[in-house]
């Protein structure tokens, strides 16, 4: 072969071979893939939703996984698959029919009347042959648009480090503000009214300075952006909480957690940062370990107000215990975000079991109420709170590589059922009025909780082996628990709007993907 023709085989081939790692690079933004994951097709299901088919080579499996990734996004990576020739089917909306007219000469067609098409653009037509359905663009917006598409936009963000550095710099501005030029001198009972409104003035233009230097002298992609500004807000509100759950109020332990916040709140600069390194291919993650401290730390909180019967004897107490247990579950519930499992190839098993786990968490919590002589419905809440926190946690880290079938799961809560059956029935029978009050109570509630226990542990034994391992979810075939959503906190998530991205805030409450 003529080597010249050899070298440009070579050539095209590495070329070929960039320009498909780039595209996953892209996807894997959106998508959670593995590394040896081929991308084989894109499916536009809608003007956001976008579906995409993914292959392992080793053991030629495919599965498909789906995303609502946005309008502007979604223009880019189809256009990217469109030019390497991947299979592409793009989306065009209902009322569009078949008999439309050809545009008049010299006249492209606008979005939104693009047909469904499959593959490469037509000859001639470049990149913007692949415009998406939607609203004609007008001849300023589409200069803007080719202005922000010519700028450099990394893989692994949705927003420009420009934008990010913005935020950053607007954000961590005031809060240096405060750690420096504020709780210091609110700190002590002698400094004068005008050093208090002084201070934070003269420290503003240097805590601006300095978050300007560091932005500037570092990336910023999004994963850098969550990380800092996540880790620089739970690591101020931990310096307080330690302090007031440690050291007596009448010690003022504001002042110890002003001189603690100076030592933390850098720390959580520099953390939240590397693991914004750590995740900058899934920034995602950096949300899912957001959400799961802060719920974990609102149950810390204010699970302490259900602890005593007469609360308003124990005001110092309950807040103390509160500030101390929500930093704790707070930091448990960050490292436990990462035994989460998210994605399409979950076995559904695997959900059943978290709930089983949880489950018996409430359970066996009831069951120490009931040791404990609890006489008020506080205690009995509390416990049943603080059981199943514990054993949602404890279900995490069990269920993290596991791949249950669902009639594994459905067979071990049955069993955790027929268990708890058979402690009532041992109770009934053990149970009698000649005894006391308390003790006919702790027979019963400890037969029924060990009763559950039993019989879960001994059917998860006997299903051992009921796996699925298919990984593999058809496109309209999840069931419905697999749609629904429960989020407890109204955390802000990213939206597009006007072809730019905002964050918006998720009302709480539990929501439904049709």
């Amino acid at each position: 072969m003529n080597p010249v023709r050899s070298g440009l085989a070579a050539l095209a081939i590495l070329a070929a071979s960039a320009h498909a790692d780039k595209l996953k690079d892209h996807l894997s933004v959106f998508f959670e893939m593995e590394p040896s994951d081929s991308v084989v097709a894109l499916e536009q299901k809608s003007a956001t939703l976008l579906a995409i088919t993914v292959a392992d080579p080793a053991t030629g499996k495919t599965r498909t996984l789906k995303e609502d990734v946005g309008a502007k996004p979604m223009e880019k990576l189809l256009t990217e698959s469109n030019d390497m020739g991947i299979k592409t089917l793009h989306w065009s909306s209902p009322d569009e029919g078949a008999g439309q007219q050809a545009p008049a000469a010299g006249n492209p067609p606008k979005p939104g009347n693009m047909p469904v098409t499959e593959g490469k653009p037509a000859p001639g037509a470049g990149s913007e042959g692949t415009s998406l359905a939607g609203p004609a663009v007008s001849e300023k917006d589409a200069g803007d648009g080719a202005a922000q598409r010519a700028q450099p936009r990394s893989a692994r963000s949705l927003s420009s480090e420009r934008k990010n550095r913005m935020w950053y710099i607007a954000t961590q501005t005031p809060l240096s503000t405060y750690v420096y030029g504020v709780a210091i001198p609110n700190a002590y009972d002698g400094v004068s009214t005008k050093a208090r409104i002084a201070t934070p003035m003269i420290v503003a233009p240097f805590a601006f300075g300095v978050n300007f230097w560091f932005a500037k002298n570092h990336t910023f992609e999004d994963a850098n952006l969550k990380g800092t500004s996540y880790l620089s807000i739970a690591s101020l509100y931990a310096s307080h909480a330690l302090a007031f759950a440690a050291i007596d109020w009448d010690s003022n332990p504001y002042r110890y957690a002003s001189y603690l916040s100076m030592a933390t709140y850098p720390l959580g600069i520099w953390g939240g940062y590397e693991l914004g390194n750590k995740y900058l291919d899934l920034p995602g993650r950096i949300d899912t370990e957001e959400k799961f401290a802060w719920s974990f730390g609102l149950i810390g909180f204010f699970s302490p107000f259900l602890y005593f019967a007469h609360p308003n004897g124990h005001q110092e107490t309950i807040l103390r215990l509160a500030f101390g247990q929500s930093v704790a579950l707070g930091t448990a519930g960050h490292f436990l975000a990462d035994n989460y499992r998210s994605g399409e190839n979950i076995p559904d098993g695997v959900n059943t079991g978290i709930v089983d786990h949880t489950a018996l968490g409430v359970a066996t919590g009831l069951g120490l109420a009931a040791i404990g002589d609890a006489s008020d419905f506080r205690p009995w809440v509390g416990s049943a709170l603080l059981g199943g926190t514990v054993g949602f946690m404890e279900g995490l880290y069990y269920y993290r590589n596991s791949f249950d079938s669902k009639e594994r799961g459905l067979y071990n809560s049955l069993g955790a059922g027929a268990g708890t059956l058979m402690g009532g029935g041992i109770a009934f029978l053990s149970t009698d009025n000649r005894n006391s009050e308390y003790k006919n109570k702790v027979i019963t509630a400890g037969l029924l909780v060990g009763g559950a226990w039993l019989g879960y542990c001994a059917t998860n034994l006997l299903t051992d082996g009921m796996e699925d391992r298919s990984g593999i979810h058809g496109a309209a075939g999840h069931d419905w628990s697999d749609r629904l959503a429960v989020n407890l906190l109204p955390m802000p998530e990213p939206a597009f709007r006007d072809r730019d991205m905002y964050l918006r805030f998720r009302i709480p409450g539990i929501s439904y993907t049709f």
